[in-house]
């Protein structure tokens, strides 16, 4: 109706005329049914032509759902590593299986299956990062808990009696003594148990 309405304004037809005409009817009445060429000579009608063609396709076309919007992924930067406070190298060795729940210097009964170790100064409770240097990307993080190496082992360079879980971790078992860097994670309190 609207589409009429427009038409019957831009040629001059009274509007009550054209409400009940059907498009077609429209055309016949203006009897550009009757000669197909006369549109072309009349920039009017051929712009109302052009006009109702493009409105009944855009009628027919329909715009495709939109796809939701998700919000943008936001990855969490990775946790920094631990600030390093010391850094020393030398050797590492492990507890003998044998020792297995005797008390440490700190109080703590040793557990050969938990990851401690043995340092002559470190504070008990001081957490370090051991890297065994003869063996690609083999490190474990261990908790002082005892006094050791022996003066012996010491004086040929062993700087942490290991546990024997954490020397597994190492890749050391079979050769017993390996190269290490110890790196000072955490300070411990060094209060006895």
């Amino acid at each position: 109706d609207e589409i009429q309405g427009s038409l019957a304004f831009m040629l001059g037809i009274k509007p009550p005329t054209v409400f009940h005409l059907s498009s077609f009817a429209l055309l016949q009445q203006l009897r550009l049914l009757d000669n197909p060429d006369m549109y072309l000579h009349f920039p009017r009608i051929r712009f109302l032509i052009l006009s109702i063609f493009l409105f009944a396709i855009a009628g027919c076309v329909s715009k495709p759902p939109s796809a939701p919007v998700e919000p943008p992924v936001v990855e969490a930067p990775p946790p920094a590593a631990p600030e390093v406070l010391e850094t020393k190298t030398g050797l590492a060795s492990y507890y003998h299986p044998s020792l297995d729940g005797d008390e440490t210097a700190s109080g703590v009964p040793f557990d050969n299956t938990a990851l401690m170790a043995a340092h002559p100064t470190y504070p008990f409770g001081t957490l370090v990062r051991v890297t065994n240097l003869e063996k690609a990307g083999a490190v474990v993080e261990v908790r002082i808990t005892d006094r050791g190496p022996t003066a012996e082992n010491t004086a040929e360079g062993v700087i942490i009696d290991l546990s024997g879980a954490a020397a597994e971790k190492l890749g050391m078992i079979i050769d017993g003594r390996v190269q290490v860097k110890v790196e000072v994670l955490e300070w411990g309190t060094d209060e006895r148990s």
